[in-house]
């Protein structure tokens, strides 16, 4: 199988703070993943664990601290630098909030058009069109939209906008930061199964990032699971729902999806708060809010324990 994008031992630092009380801290670390062609990584963990960090290296909006990033055969990003020769348009977002990503001021044919403009500058008036009707074609919208303004549409309507934006200049792989957070269930369900049609038809790779693991697991042919900047269990969807090993996936999959109402009791949902990040706990971080932790945890860190070729996780303690 082709690797569309691979990232590896990648960090990204940040510092905060005045001189001489300047402080350091990873958003992410040390985080590797691979996605192939026309597969979907889903990457899920609570609000602050590097999600939408991790995002923006793969999109090439910063660049990591240390490690690199591969997109086909091209690095990328290495060791604090972007590369120049990032591939153009092959890597595209659809992010959060739609109404906020759609400029309000243009028609929908010149947002759907912009990445063209950037990735083949030589196209004239006529094809550029043509390729934006294509576009909301794929997404299940009226070429007739392409004279109106985002403010004519829906919140799904937008986002199916900002879908057939990023599917104009035939990506590899398009980003999917929080892309169905705002909207409604239903609409959120419609988006999804859009997608994976898409995926079906194009062969196209996804980055799917959520808090919603339901989602995630739906969408998903790998999971990885987040927490403080690391991977802490990864693996197939399958794998991950049968049988989560690490006691943070557990919780998450206990509280989000209960096969019946005895098991919704007896799951435990995650206690206590996410860490501060400038003061991480000592040894395994999640040590203060496990319900497994026991006395060395809060003084080793875990290695990585690959229990087959596809399922890992950074947790010993069974």
């Amino acid at each position: 199988m082709t690797i569309v994008v691979a990232a590896r031992h990648v960090a990204k630092d940040y510092t905060v703070g005045k001189f001489p009380e300047r402080r350091t801290f990873s958003a992410v670390a040390d985080v590797s993943l691979s996605i192939g062609s026309g597969e979907t990584l889903g990457i899920v963990g609570e609000s602050g664990c590097g999600k939408s960090t991790l995002s923006r290296l793969v999109l090439g909006l910063e660049a990591p601290t240390r490690g690199e990033i591969q997109i086909g055969s091209e690095t990328v990003a290495r060791d604090g630098q972007l590369i120049k020769s990032r591939p153009r348009g092959l890597v595209q977002a659809v992010m959060q909030d739609p109404g906020s990503s759609l400029n309000p001021k243009l028609r929908i044919s010149t947002i759907v058009t912009e990445p063209l403009k950037v990735t083949e500058p030589g196209l004239g008036r006529a094809e550029l069109l043509e390729r934006a009707g294509a576009a909301l074609d794929l997404v299940g919208l009226d070429r007739s939209s392409l004279s109106k303004f985002p403010h004519q549409f829906s919140g799904g309507q937008k986002q199916r906008v900002a879908i057939a934006r990023a599917l104009v200049s035939n990506p590899r792989l398009i980003v999917l930061d929080e892309a169905i957070s705002s909207l409604d269930v239903s609409v959120a369900a419609q988006v999804m199964n859009l997608l994976k049609g898409l995926q079906d038809r194009l062969g196209i790779s996804y980055l799917f990032i959520s808090h919603q693991l339901a989602a995630v697991m739906y969408m998903s042919h790998h999971v990885s699971v987040m927490y403080m900047g690391r991977i802490v269990e990864t693996g197939t969807a399958a794998e991950i729902g049968r049988r989560p090993r690490h006691p943070y996936t557990h919780a998450l999959l206990g509280a989000a999806l209960p096969a019946d109402i005895v098991q919704a009791r007896a799951a435990k949902a995650v206690g206590g708060e996410v860490p501060d990040p400038l003061a991480p706990p000592s040894g395994c971080t999640f040590h203060s809010r496990c319900p497994r932790a026991i006395e060395r945890c809060a003084t080793v860190v875990p290695a990585w324990i690959a229990r087959s070729p596809t399922h890992g996780l950074l947790c010993d303690v069974d």
